[in-house]
């Protein structure tokens, strides 16, 4: 099949069983790859109601057709069974990894089971080997890297685990190439549950298209979008974190734990603040122009030496902004400090920024945080809490848990400013500015990922509705189809598999003839989105039969309750009657139930066999 490798690695882990499974037909037409190969999978194979971190589980890396094509189309979907929220959950890295494995000869590596003690997974082509890890495990990231790749060769991929992950903490991540992160939803935890330290990968096979001139062609068209595009220029120059700035003076950059949408001190913590202090060179994914990666290090000061990847906009947003912390330098070594450890930057900042407001409001004291004075802004507290955090010590066993289970167990009210959803933490991005992207979160399947549809631009007046229409900016109601349309769009997208970036350079036609070129399925349009939407349902029903329903679909107390006390936004907070009005409409042109279940017509429509 062009496009595709033709097969699955499948490896039990309690067997040290090895085996290739052929990729069938009709799992490429219907859900096309990546996050659809995976949803489809985990529906298939993981039973209801297991425990996350159990051998039971499956860990799934999907690459999609265009992986390893002269599109740039670098990243690789990882998917399982989240520990956070007990959800469908897909977490996407870029670098080489997901190419890498295509070159081995696989779209997919599925894995089953728990090593009896830590081991590495080995993948050479055909040669694939499970490995005893014992003298890796109890180190960090960096250091793991570096001890496989003195070993294997700076031209082998390597998908790693620090002690966040060895220790189970409920959000943390898996690193490659360094300063590379599939952060959200605890795929790190689910990989240290079963003893699976690393994955070693390196291929020597070529990934055969349908029609090599049209590929060519559309590939061309791609790369002269992302050169002209202003801000994929911007992304090489700046980074993500060149958003600090206006996120901040469109009331959305939360602070404070997302207390304020507005930052005094945004410009400390910016792109161009960034690149004239911290930074040295700019990093690529394979076949990328953008190279929107940057690497530096802390200059002077406490945190001098301190080397980095970033800090992206997110990292900024939820371990600066969130925190009260705008010292550059402080951040960096913060940031360094979690991706060694292997957490996910995003809940870190969400979880350490309610401690600190538990803190300040009383709820915790300096006995309950094991000594530390959990100041807004102090980074030797951020960094004690981080310690306890990837270490299960003390107060960080239970802040591990994430901030819906740690604020259950805190009580005090504090239940009220637990910034998640389904319990995934809300990343950096707040939505009384932009309601829009709150109807997003609290619909969306994994809980609250600001990158399954990104709403800002339609609420701000970027871009308008598909029908054309522009759409003021605090209504909600009536965004519910845009937000469909989104979701669904960015379902294929995640299926392809294409960074965010490169996709949004590009239109659905482009995307299209780039799927049709390589595959040669002669899609249309509509069968496009439909499939979209097929796989955005098929999430959706992995959801209902795990025990989430309605109340699920909904979003923190502080955004209905407390509207913004500065900015742009000045006054402004969620209207419960707007959003239970647009949460209906969603379902409405989702073709679900009022209470949010796809009909029978719908099910059959899409061609998803599901009985709830």
């Amino acid at each position: 099949m062009s496009g595709y490798m033709g097969a699955f690695l499948k490896v039990n882990l309690s067997e040290k069983s090895i085996k290739k499974e052929p990729l069938k037909r009709d799992l490429t037409e219907k859900f096309i790859g990546g996050k659809g190969f995976a949803a489809k999978i985990l529906f298939d194979e993981v039973k209801a109601n297991i425990d996350p971190l159990s051998p039971e589980n499956l860990l799934l890396f999907m690459t999609g057709p265009l992986t390893g094509t002269k599109c740039p189309s670098t990243r690789i979907a990882i998917v399982t069974k989240s520990p956070l929220t007990n959800a469908f959950n897909d977490s996407y890295v870029g670098g080489f990894i997901g190419p890498e494995l295509k070159f081995a000869g696989y779209d997919g590596l599925i894995i089953k089971g728990r090593g009896e003690n830590p081991v590495l997974l080995y993948i050479k082509d055909e040669d694939v080997d499970i490995l005893n890890a014992g003298n890796l495990w109890g180190k960090n990231n960096f250091e793991t890297e570096r001890h496989i790749k003195k070993i294997y060769g700076k031209d082998h991929r390597v998908a790693c685990i620090g002690r966040a992950g060895e220790k189970l903490v409920k959000y943390a991540s898996i690193n490659t190439e360094y300063y590379r992160q599939a952060g959200r939803g605890g795929v790190g935890a689910v990989m240290g549950s079963k003893n699976l330290k690393a994955i070693v990968i390196k291929g020597s096979n070529k990934v055969e298209v349908d029609n090599p001139e049209l590929l060519d062609k559309s590939s061309k068209k791609v790369l002269e979008r992302l050169r002209s595009s202003e801000w994929s220029k911007t992304l090489t120059k700046t980074g993500t974190a060149t958003s600090v700035p206006f996120s901040s003076s469109n009331s959305l950059l939360p602070t404070r734990n997302f207390q304020s949408g507005t930052f005094e001190e945004a410009e400390k913590i910016s792109g161009e603040h960034a690149k004239e202090n911290l930074w040295d060179k700019n990093e690529a994914c394979f076949n990328c122009p953008i190279a929107c990666g940057h690497i530096g290090r802390v200059r002077s000061g406490e945190f001098s030496g301190s080397e980095v990847g970033g800090p992206e906009y997110e990292t900024c947003a939820m371990l600066g902004s969130n925190c009260g912390l705008s010292d550059l330098n402080a951040l960096a070594h913060i940031n360094m400090l979690c991706d060694d450890l292997g957490l996910d930057t995003i809940s870190t900042g969400n979880v350490i920024a309610f401690a600190m407001e538990c803190y300040e409001r009383g709820i915790l004291s300096t006995h309950d945080l094991d000594g530390i004075d959990a100041k807004w802004g102090d980074p030797t507290a951020m960094i004690a809490l981080i310690t306890k955090i990837a270490e299960r010590e003390g107060i960080g066993n239970l802040l591990a848990e994430g901030v819906k289970r740690a604020s259950k167990a805190i009580g005090g009210g504090s239940e009220k400013f637990a910034m998640h959803v389904k319990g995934l933490e809300m990343p950096g991005w707040g939505v009384r500015g932009a309601p829009s992207m709150g109807l997003h979160y609290a619909t969306c399947t994994s809980g609250a990922s600001h990158e399954r549809a990104w709403m800002i631009g339609y609420d701000l007046g970027f871009t308008n509705a598909p029908d054309g229409r522009k759409l003021e900016r605090y209504s909600i109601a009536d965004k519910a189809d845009v937000v469909k349309y989104v979701q669904d769009l960015n379902s294929m997208r995640d299926s392809l598999v294409l960074c965010d970036f490169v996709f949004s350079a590009i239109d659905t036609s482009l995307c299209l003839q780039l799927l049709n070129a390589v595959t040669g399925f002669n899609l249309s349009e509509e069968e496009y989105t439909r499939t979209g939407e097929r796989i955005w349902n098929l999430t959706k029903c992995f959801n209902l039969r795990e025990g989430l329903d309605k109340k699920d679909d909904s979003l923190p107390s502080r955004l209905f309750d407390e509207p913004l006390p500065a900015g742009e936004a000045k006054g402004r907070k969620i209207d419960r009657k707007e959003f239970e009005l647009a949460l209906s409409n969603y379902y409405g042109v989702r073709g679900w139930d009022e209470n949010g279940v796809p009909t029978k017509e719908k099910l059959i429509e899409l061609r998803i066999d599901f009985n709830l």
